[in-house]
């Protein structure tokens, strides 16, 4: 089988010796770079950097969405690395010459690239924060990579932040969120929740909704009551067929869905 661009390039920029490939396999990346090097984020210990390492330089990645996730781990190790340049620019740097390396089937959008530098535990880091966020809005596309409002939120620019996660619709439990408690704007935050009737979301993501939902919104005067009953029976109908998938993580979500809606 014929190795992918990304990985004879990658392993040749290292100077590693190839054995043998294994399939790109999302599990395990997880197990043995992702979370360990999370893991890792602060103790930033050179034996799990070189073991997470060792182990991309045995992936072959075959399509250009496999392609970016094994730059964006190699970006997580390179920042990890001993001696590193782990600015912004010492980032770009180093994932720039890998990336002049590797065959896309189609060039990179914005969100792609900038989605490679995402190192979001890094955006208490002020600096680092105002580097990655300036890169978003330099990079054309970049705003529908669905971690931007995280880079807006982390420098202070919260109508920015807000307007980024609703047009993504990724996170509209962050929407939410800096709705509530940065923009004290109770209908954009009824905006925001209503996200999770347009689209399927886990149920930790419906849960927090709901919670923020009763908590904050229910029975909030800047709320139209007919708006949120109407919200509330569009997440009954489109939820409640999910208790058959997983009756025991979904039903205190439905129950208290259900529970609320008697009220109105």
């Amino acid at each position: 089988m014929k190795m992918s661009k990304l990985f004879l390039s990658i392993a040749a920029l290292c100077g590693s010796l190839i054995v043998s490939a294994v399939e790109f396999d999302s599990a395990a990346l997880a197990k043995n770079v992702y979370d360990p090097l999370f893991q890792n984020r602060t103790a930033m210990n050179q034996e799990t950097v070189k073991t997470a390492a060792a182990y991309l330089d045995t992936v072959e990645a075959k399509t250009d969405a496999e392609k970016i996730v094994l730059i964006r781990y190699r970006v997580m190790a390179q920042d990890q690395t001993s001696g590193a340049d782990r600015s912004l620019t010492g980032l770009k740097k180093y994932a720039d010459e890998i990336l002049a390396k590797v065959q896309f089937e189609k060039t990179l959008t914005g969100a792609q690239y900038v989605s490679i530098f995402s190192l979001w535990w890094r955006q208490n880091e002020p600096e680092f924060a105002k580097e990655v966020y300036d890169l978003i809005k330099s990079t054309p596309g970049a705003e529908s990579f669905g971690d931007a409002g995280l880079w807006a939120n982390a420098i202070g620019k919260y109508d920015e932040a807000y307007d980024l996660y609703y047009a993504t619709a990724g996170w509209p439990d962050r929407a939410m969120h800096i709705a509530i408690y940065k923009l004290n704007d109770p209908v954009k935050a009824l905006s925001a929740a209503n996200l999770i009737v347009a689209k399927n979301y886990s149920v930790a993501t419906v849960k927090t909704v709901i919670r923020m939902t009763v908590e904050k919104l229910c029975g909030n005067s800047a709320i139209n009551a007919a708006e949120m009953k109407n919200f509330l029976q569009n997440v009954n109908r489109k939820y409640t067929a999910r208790l058959a998938d997983d009756k025991a993580a979904w039903e205190p979500v439905i129950a208290q869905v259900r529970t609320v809606l008697e009220t109105y």
